[in-house]
Parts: C-alpha cells; sequence; structure tokens
C-alpha cells in the first residue's frame, strides 16, 4: 500500500511539475488574454487519461503501480480535470443523466462560488 502512495506522489510531482512549465510558456508566449494554459492542460490532461484508461481497462496485465503512477498521479498532478471529466464519462456510460447533470452543474458553480468566497474572505478579513 505504501508503494502505491510512492508511486502516487512521484506521478502527481511530475505532473505537477509539467503544469507549472507549462503555465510558464504560455505566459512567455503572451497567450493570456483567456486562460489558455489552464485549458490546454485540462484537456490534454483528460485526452492522455483516457488513453491510457483505455489502455489499463484493454490489458489488465498492466500492473496497478503503473495505473497509479500515470492516471492518478500524472494525470492527477497534472489536471485535476481529466478526474471530474473521467468520472462524468463513467456517470454517462451507466446511463446515469440526472446525476451527470448535477455532478456537473454543482461542481462548475460552487467551485466558481468557493474560489470568489475564499478570494473575498482573504481580501476582506485574512490579508487585512
Amino acid at each position: 500500500m505504501l508503494k502505491l502512495f510512492l508511486f502516487a506522489g512521484i506521478g502527481g510531482f511530475t505532473g505537477s511539475v509539467l503544469r507549472y512549465a507549462l503555465n510558464i510558456f504560455f505566459d512567455k508566449i503572451h497567450l493570456n488574454s483567456l486562460p489558455y494554459s489552464t485549458f490546454t492542460i485540462n484537456i490534454t490532461g483528460s485526452f492522455v487519461a483516457g488513453i491510457l484508461m483505455a489502455l489499463f481497462l484493454k490489458h489488465p496485465s498492466f500492473n496497478e503501480e503503473l495505473r497509479v503512477l500515470l492516471v492518478i498521479g500524472f494525470c492527477g498532478g497534472l489536471t485535476t480535470f481529466s478526474g471530474f471529466a473521467y468520472e462524468n464519462l463513467m456517470l454517462i456510460q451507466q446511463s446515469k443523466y440526472p446525476e451527470f447533470i448535477i455532478y456537473s452543474f454543482l461542481s462548475l458553480t460552487t467551485g466558481i462560488i468557493a474560489v470568489v468566497t475564499g478570494m473575498w474572505l482573504a481580501n476582506n478579513f485574512i490579508l487585512k
């Protein structure tokens, strides 16, 4: 079990470092009118997670350590959006359409509200 935590941590570190490097790259080429770096990272991470999950499901001979390293660690460190996208796909494949709509809507709206609330609290109480 401890070994799986180590693999998740190594993958997460690598994905997080790559995300940071890509953010710097996008800032340097001045594509900051929209959050292109986050968008690109989220979509790329979701795409990579989809490829990896398909491989792992089709070839169960791949070991658990590799799945944890690449999907949970690397893709999770690169973007948590890939996990969100994958979970939504599972809901759709299980024909849980109301759950898919509720989960997607609540995740998006409450995520934005949480960021706004956190910033407001920090600016009005913590950073004063």
